[in-house]
Order: structure tokens, then C-alpha cells, then sequence
């Protein structure tokens, strides 16, 4: 008998039955656009699109790959590393931007012990990796993405469709850090990506969404976004020319 897990309250729950799930949506317990995911399945859906389809697996995505849906995001298959790869460099040139300006501001007010994070390596490592957390924590919970997300065409929500909330946003960051970046230490580094990347090609999403019932979606590019990514890479190039 096929399992379902759905979402509720920004929490992945189950496993169920098919006729405990149809159920709950029977009795208003679960709406239709709820979230949903079962064995086979490519991708979490909404609960109408596949719950009692019944006969040939509905699930199987198209051999072209994703689809786009009414609202221009992809589902099915969302497997492109690349994008979220630059999308996340994109948000840590930010997080670094704005810890130059803080640095930048405690060093005219006199703040001390500011110099120390400069001269250390240690503490340079550790200020780098905080502000890279709180950023995205931020703008995740605060905003439901980020502007790297944004330039990219990536959206991240909850199971049920719903954005982060604070401690969701924060402990996936630290897991993406741990498990993907390996704290930023090279070497360890290139073999969580090479892990993480498998992770995303076999099972469709990585250590950190399957951990906290996170979705995915990708949508094409438009002409802005092209514009602005082009943007932040010759801003990029200035900054490393200086």
C-alpha cells in the first residue's frame, strides 16, 4: 500500500496510508495545495494534482525533464547543482559586503578588539562563516529568499508551501555549512560538494532539504536577471582588481 508524508504547519509529517490521507483532506485537515510525497515520486506536488490518481505512476517526470507549472516554477526534477552553487556565492558576496561595512563601522567608532579579526585567520574564518549564516537566515525568514535566490530563479518553501521560519532558515544554513561547505575548509570542501551533488543527482534533493522537508524550484531566467547576474559578476571582477 503506497505512503505518503505531507506537510503541516511548516512540519513534514507521516508516513500514511492513501486513504488516511484522502481522509484528512476529506475532513479540511489538509488543504488541496498541501504538499505532499510518496515512493516514486520526483518531487513533493500539491495533494489534487496526485493523491487518488490511481493506475499508471503519475509521478514519473517527463524524459525532457521538469515541467513548468501555471506560475513559471519547475517541477519534477530539479536537479542543477551549478545554479544554486553561484546563486549561494552570490548571497556570501553579500554577507561579505555588509561584514566589510560592520568592520568598517565598529573600526571608526573605535570598538576594540575589531582589528583582531582582520589579523586573525581564525577569527576572520569564524566572522565570515557567522555572516554568512545570519544573512540568509535573515533574508530566508524575513523574506521568504534571497538575492542571489532571485537572481537565479530559485525558490525554497517549506512542505507545505510555506516560507522558513527563523529557527528552519538558521539550522539549515548551519547544515548546508557542515554538510555541504565543510565550514569553508578547502580541502574538505570539494568532497562535501562532490557528496552533496550525488545526493541531489540520485535522490533528487540534498541532505539538508530531505532533513527538514524543504522544496526546490527553478523557473527560466528573464532578461533582468540575466542583466543583474552580469552585474554582479563585473562588480565581482572590480572588487578582486582593487
Amino acid at each position: 500500500m503506497r505512503q505518503w508524508y505531507h506537510g503541516k504547519n511548516g512540519v513534514q509529517e507521516g508516513p500514511v496510508s492513501e486513504g488516511e490521507l484522502e481522509a484528512m483532506l476529506e475532513r479540511g485537515e489538509l488543504g488541496a495545495e498541501t504538499l505532499v510525497w510518496s515512493q516514486g515520486m520526483a518531487e513533493w506536488q500539491q495533494a489534487h494534482e496526485v493523491v487518488g490518481k490511481g493506475g499508471a505512476n503519475p509521478y514519473a517526470p517527463p524524459a525532457s525533464g521538469a515541467m513548468e507549472q501555471a506560475d513559471g516554477w519547475a517541477s519534477g526534477p530539479q536537479i542543477r547543482p551549478w545554479m544554486r552553487f553561484w546563486a549561494r556565492m552570490a548571497d556570501f558576496g553579500c554577507a561579505m559586503l555588509l561584514l566589510d561595512v560592520a568592520l568598517g563601522m565598529a573600526t571608526a567608532l573605535g570598538v576594540a578588539g575589531v582589528e583582531l579579526v582582520s589579523e586573525s585567520d581564525l577569527l576572520g574564518w569564524a566572522a565570515r562563516t557567522l555572516a554568512c549564516v545570519a544573512f540568509e537566515t535573515a533574508c530566508l525568514a524575513g523574506f521568504g529568499t534571497t538575492l542571489g535566490r532571485v537572481c537565479f530563479g530559485i525558490r525554497l518553501r517549506t512542505s507545505d508551501g510555506g516560507h522558513l521560519s527563523w529557527l528552519q532558515a538558521m539550522v539549515r544554513s548551519l547544515r548546508v555549512w557542515l554538510f555541504g561547505l565543510a565550514l569553508g575548509i578547502p580541502p574538505l570542501a570539494f568532497f562535501t560538494f562532490i557528496w552533496s551533488d550525488n545526493q541531489l543527482s540520485n535522490r533528487g534533493a540534498t541532505h539538508w532539504d530531505r532533513a527538514g522537508g524543504f522544496v526546490v524550484s527553478h523557473r527560466k531566467l528573464e532578461s533582468w536577471q540575466w542583466i543583474a547576474i552580469g552585474v554582479y559578476v563585473v562588480a565581482l571582477l572590480w572588487l578582486q582588481g582593487r
